[in-house]
């Protein structure tokens, strides 16, 4: 029996695309259109920091793994979670989560979050959107995300 068994579990997803555009805005200094293609070719790695980008903030590790790595086993079984959250919908999410675990449920706060970000599909084009799609196809398909254009 796991020793973790009787606490409560969770996680929170987010979708592949939005996720990418996170972590791009997050490390990137020099944001152009060429650099967004060069991280987004970095999607589904863990990028080393001993060979610097030069776009990047300053030069260090940036972790571009998949989701489903940190929730799936080696043979692809999901781990036993009492709940997935979406961080679309974080606060319903949340709310289910305090009344499963019998605790008041407060609003979250929003931190870090980016001034002037435009929806995830404006910094994507065919190639782009693709790259991810590949490198995150575990999260698109476990979690059951899809691409949507504003």
């Amino acid at each position: 029996s796991n020793p973790l068994d009787h606490f409560y579990k969770f996680t929170v997803v987010r979708n592949p695309w939005d996720r990418f555009v996170s972590y791009y805005l997050d490390n990137v200094g020099e944001q152009s259109e060429e650099n967004f293609a060069d991280f987004a070719s970095l999607a589904g790695s863990v990028h080393d920091a001993s060979s610097p980008k030069s776009y990047l903030k300053q030069p260090k590790s940036v972790n571009l793994l998949s989701q489903s790595q940190w929730i799936f086993d080696k043979k692809s079984k999901l781990l036993e979670l009492d709940k997935i959250a979406r961080f679309e919908d974080l606060e319903n999410g949340f709310k289910e989560i305090c009344q499963d675990l019998d605790v008041e449920h407060e609003a979250l706060p929003h931190l870090g979050e980016t001034e002037g970000r435009e929806h995830y599909s404006k910094y994507y084009n065919g190639s782009t959107k693709d790259l991810i799609a590949e490198a995150w196809a575990e999260d698109i398909k476990n979690f059951g995300y899809e691409y949507e254009a504003v």
